[in-house]
């Protein structure tokens, strides 16, 4: 009886053991299309950050003020 016991308690391993291998290959399947159909998530932060970095320029006097130019 314990050998039976024992083999089926691997067997319940082994298949805990496959059954967690297939939910990480799912969700990594899912975080990977989750990424593909972002697509301008991340254009958002570059615009972010080229502003803050303009500002940062003006501030340190590198970028010129602009001036309304025009004459009335």
């Amino acid at each position: 009886m314990s050998d039976q016991n024992n083999l089926e308690q691997m067997n319940n391993t082994q298949d805990k053991h496959t059954s967690r291998q297939q939910e990480r290959q799912d969700r990594r399947a899912q975080r990977q299309a989750d990424r593909q159909a972002g697509g301008l998530g991340w254009m958002a932060g570059l615009v972010l950050i080229a502003i803050g970095v303009l500002y940062l320029l003006h501030d340190a006097g590198i970028l010129p003020t602009f001036t309304n130019l025009s004459h009335d």
